[in-house]
């Protein structure tokens, strides 16, 4: 491993930050201290052990952090280790004085290595686009990191599971219509609001729903998420007999302790009474709560559309009027929603609850002037409801570049290079982003063991013959994947979304182990488990 020589700077430049000149830079690696005087703009320093400070030729003092002053005796074994390594203890002006590796006194290795950087820069040494040119750049990675204290962790190898390390299940890219949503939801409060997301497939809609959902719930808010198929469009109800039934799995966590739990079971009692057991035909899960409710079901039962549309409504009405926390109904892909459904939700908004939020989205190219997406937000406009339009466009560069930052907890000039290799071969399509970091994954992007942290090569993965659609690159990733783990995403494919406990009961009968597969899937990208629900991730 290269060893430079220890310098420590101050800044004399005009105009140069205040912050260098009380900031001392030291190797993070290993050697022995040595002061010289370095290229032009910056002034040589004499070690004063008093006080533990420096004196520059104008007469200043600069303060030294106690933590690059580790002197141990020289019968220390830290010191007779050095002294192996690196020769005897050099003579600086008046003194003698010592140094140890940093990162044995747990100096971060990220903020190591933004040193050593500079130090290579100072001694010409110069290391590509990682190289500091400029003390702006050197003052903005280290606020960053005070910011950002996850960067100063790195990588924990310990905890690296895939082929490369890459968890692209960390890979979360903020957007600004994040903020947007979040203070809908905070208006939510004192009036219903509804905010109707639309782009293009592959986009980003369902991943931005979800980083919201899980906003919300963080927050204290209650989720209920419901997916409209296509293929399930000639059942009315479908997605919002799912919806529902999350509301009853989350009573049952509740139902024992909480005087809220209790009231609403109650209050369905009264409100609904008989009807509740044609209810339970389409929310199976009421029968936890509701076991001595009636069974008997009048057979033939004239205007049953009808009356489940009225019951549904009536349930949705007890749970809002019955919460203090706002309620977050989630649509996804509402293009495919029934007629049978879009009116339902109409009448829920009509009912202009406070502590409700609508968040629903669909795709450009399944919607048109009079769909019924548009005809319930114009509704909803009719009701007096506040309605936020989104239009999601590709994402930024920047955006990208830090969701590398994130999840490879590197700075932001050391992604720079891959941002802008992803970039142009994506043209910021986050579906296509993923899966080509996907391919990436698999070899070209890996851990430098050494340096603890991810590495790539740059001309390899230009060199590398990608596929031109989304299409084409999803298959190519499931075309590499074993044949149980294809087999067993064929039949997530027909089941649209798994729950964990259907699975297991699946395995049995099929003889495939079908969480362990969906699992591997879903490391690769290819797969979403959001509460033990599998579904294929379609941003």
């Amino acid at each position: 491993m290269k060893v430079n020589p220890l310098t420590i700077l101050t800044s004399t430049r005009p105009n140069s930050s205040s912050l260098m000149k009380q900031v001392p830079l030291a190797v993070p690696q290993m050697s022995m201290i040595t002061a010289h005087c370095s290229t032009s703009g910056w002034s040589s320093m004499n070690f004063c052990p008093e006080g533990n400070s420096l004196s520059r030729e104008d007469g200043a003092f600069v303060s030294l952090p106690r933590l690059l002053l580790c002197q141990p005796s020289d019968g220390s074994e830290l010191t007779r280790s050095l002294k192996r390594q690196h020769g005897p203890v050099r003579e600086m002006g008046i003194c003698q004085v010592s140094c140890t590796y940093l990162s044995f006194m747990s100096v971060p290795v990220p903020l190591c290595n933004l040193i050593s950087n500079m130090l290579d820069y100072i001694h010409g040494n110069l290391a590509g686009k990682e190289s500091y040119s400029d003390l702006d750049d050197v003052i903005f990675d280290i606020e960053l990191m005070m910011r950002k204290p996850t960067l100063l962790r790195g990588l924990e190898m310990e905890h690296l599971t895939t082929r490369s390390g890459l968890r692209l299940n960390e890979f979360v890219i903020e957007r600004k219509e994040q903020d947007l949503i979040l203070s809908s939801c905070r208006r939510c409060r004192n009036e219903p609001t509804v905010v109707l997301i639309s782009g293009s497939a592959g986009i980003g809609k369902t991943f931005l729903m979800r980083e919201v959902g899980a906003c919300v719930a963080a927050e204290g808010g209650v989720v209920l998420r419901m997916k409209f198929e296509a293929i399930k469009q000639a059942r009315p109800f479908t997605a919002l007999s799912s919806a529902f039934n999350q509301y009853c799995d989350l009573l049952v966590g509740y139902k024992a302790k909480s005087d809220w739990a209790r009231g609403v079971i109650s209050r369905l009692r009264s409100d609904i009474g008989r009807d509740l057991c044609y209810l339970m035909k389409i929310i199976p899960k009421l029968r936890l709560h509701l076991r001595s409710a009636i069974d008997e079901i009048v057979r033939n039962s004239a205007n049953a559309l009808w009356r489940l549309h009225y019951l549904l409504c009536q349930f949705m009405n007890v749970i809002l009027t019955s919460s203090s926390v706002p309620i977050t109904l989630v649509a996804d892909d509402l293009h495919w929603a029934d007629d049978a459904s879009i009116e339902v939700l109409y009448q829920i908004l009509k009912q202009c609850h406070n502590n409700l939020l609508f968040v629903a989205c669909c795709r450009d190219d399944k919607v048109f002037d009079g769909h019924k997406f548009w005809t319930l937000a114009k509704n909803a406009h009719g009701l007096g409801i506040h309605v936020n339009t989104i239009k999601l466009d590709v994402i930024e560069k920047d955006a990208l570049n830090q969701a590398f930052c994130d999840m490879m907890r590197l700075l932001p000039r050391q992604v720079s290079s891959l941002t802008d290799i992803v970039y142009r071969r994506t043209k910021g399509n986050l579906l296509y982003i993923h899966q080509l970091l996907t391919s990436l994954s698999r070899g070209l992007i890996h851990i430098d063991v050494e340096e603890k942290r991810y590495s790539w090569d740059e001309a390899e993965i230009l060199s590398l013959e990608l596929p031109d659609d989304v299409a084409a690159c999803f298959s190519n990733g499931i075309s590499e994947l074993s044949i149980e783990v294809q087999t067993s995403l064929h039949i997530l494919s027909m089941l649209g979304t798994a729950p964990a406990e259907y699975l297991e009961f699946l395995e049995g009968s099929l003889n495939l182990k079908l969480l362990e597969s969906l699992q591997e899937a879903e490391m690769e990208g290819l797969v979403s488990n959001i509460k033990s629900v599998f579904q294929f991730l379609l941003l």
